[in-house]
């Protein structure tokens, strides 16, 4: 078989040929790795993420006044006024008297008693009797509230110790003069509060803040006008008995749902 001969200048074209070909495939793989480097390169990381800082939260402020709580009251009194011609208490919820400057306007009793009317013997057994007749696992207190109004302004007065009266400027608790000269009692109301349970004599006195003592009990109350009681109107008394703070709201005044009131008219 004859083999073609290439002339010199054929061969010359087949070797610059070759040579393009080759240096054609030689550019297209070195744009092919700069393309590779270039889209390395410019390949988005993954941005680092933020520190997860948590979102400030609002400091939740506990109220250091706390909403009355209803709690049944296993004990509840009732005012009742003590009759000694016939020796009998008798439940009352409104009385009219005359309001002579410097005598007693009424006393009252708060008697853990339900009864319409019931007779007693003394006032001292009476109370025993009747805040005996319940027992509790609840230490009670009992307490009184006072209501009127002065001109245009409405006054309520809450009694859970003698020093609850001593300090009010409203209300006067001390000693009557034996002469006529009553310049030094102030107050619109005269107020005081006795311990019938504890009551260890015949003697019947009020008791102050000076003598509390932890089993002490406000089982009755006395009002007397002063001279400054004319000014006042609509005066409501109210007992209560109650084992906790929490039956007070935050002017301190009782919130529960077992007091008993009487109105106090003027003749």
């Amino acid at each position: 078989m004859n083999r073609r001969r290439e002339t010199r200048a054929q061969r010359r074209k087949r070797v610059i040929r070759n040579r393009l070909i080759a240096a054609g495939v030689l550019l297209v793989l070195i744009i092919l790795v700069i393309v590779l480097i270039v889209s390395c390169g410019n390949k988005k990381k993954n941005a680092p993420q933020p520190e997860s800082i948590p979102a400030p939260t609002e400091s939740t402020e506990i109220e250091t006044t706390t909403a009355p709580v209803s709690i049944p009251n296993e004990k509840p009194v009732n005012i009742y006024t003590m009759n000694y011609g016939d020796m009998t208490c008798y439940k009352t919820s409104s009385i009219t008297r005359a309001w002579t400057p410097y005598e007693d306007l009424e006393s009252f009793g708060a008697f853990c008693s339900s009864a319409e009317s019931f007779p007693f013997e003394n006032e001292t057994q009476a109370h025993k009797d009747t805040w005996n007749s319940v027992t509790t696992s609840t230490n009670y207190k009992i307490g009184y509230e006072l209501s009127f109004d002065v001109g245009n302004e409405h006054k309520v007065i809450t009694i859970l110790k003698p020093g609850d009266i001593e300090n009010n400027p409203d209300l006067y608790m001390g000693d009557y003069p034996e002469s006529e000269d009553y310049s030094g009692i102030s107050g619109y109301l005269g107020v005081w509060v006795y311990d019938d349970y504890n009551q260890d004599s015949n003697y019947y006195i009020h008791i102050t803040q000076a003598e509390v003592t932890d089993q002490t009990l406000l089982t009755s109350i006395k009002l007397r006008p002063t001279p400054q009681s004319d000014q006042i109107s609509n005066l409501v008394l109210k007992a209560f008995s109650y084992s906790s703070d929490q039956e007070f709201d935050a002017d301190g005044h009782y919130a529960g749902n077992y007091a008993s009131q009487v109105t106090i008219g003027k003749e």
